[in-house]
């Protein structure tokens, strides 16, 4: 038994893999409901899965989730609304983007107000961050809280220029065609990367 539920997975993490290959012009919501007909329903640690979900938590940031091995399950860009002239963090979308997968584990970059930067940015930012963990928090989704040197100096990134970081998740995932889209693709760079190697620790 032991050894047909073990087969059954793994031939499930292919079936899925295959299903949510990243390709150009397939929505996040494409890859759930393919992934979905799948694996027939919501996925749990028993059918093998550990999610791995990195999450650079500002409004212009990104959310991706893997599996054990680094293969791509879910991406998109940080889900938000709009408050009067202010961006702010979608907490029903990215409630239900996220709660397929709470048998995972959430590595969040660590962040904190920076050097000239304004009030209303640093409200922004924070807003961003804590509408984040509340969600994580109601999922019951574990949380690592990653610095930007930690992952940055695991993916030998330290002094290098802010694009680097696409450059290098190229490199480890090069049939993802997003990461081709220079804004989008360094959002959805920062958060695989604090996944690959916060998740690493």
């Amino acid at each position: 038994m032991a050894e047909n539920q073990s087969v059954l997975s793994e031939e499930w993490a292919l079936a899925d893999r295959e299903a949510r290959r990243p390709e150009a012009g397939v929505s996040a919501d494409a890859r759930r409901e393919a992934g979905d007909a799948v694996l027939g329903g919501k996925r749990s640690s028993s059918d093998g899965f550990g999610y791995r979900i990195g999450i650079d938590p500002g409004c212009s940031g990104a959310i991706v989730v893997m599996d054990r091995r680094w293969n791509l399950i879910e991406w998109d860009q940080m889900p938000v609304i709009k408050v009067g002239k202010a961006s702010r963090v979608n907490a029903a979308a990215l409630a239900e983007m996220l709660r397929d997968f709470d048998a995972g584990e959430a590595y969040v970059e660590q962040v904190g107000a920076m050097p000239g930067q304004g009030v209303s940015s640093m409200f922004s930012f924070g807003h961003a961050a804590g509408v984040v963990a509340g969600v994580l928090g109601a999922l019951l989704i574990p949380v690592t809280l990653v610095t930007p040197q930690s992952w940055k100096k695991r993916a030998a990134l330290i002094g290098k220029d802010k694009d680097a970081a696409r450059t290098r998740a190229i490199q480890l995932w090069p049939a993802w065609r997003d990461l081709d889209l220079k804004g989008k693709g360094q959002a959805l760079a920062d958060a695989a990367l604090i996944a690959r190697f916060g998740g690493d620790q």
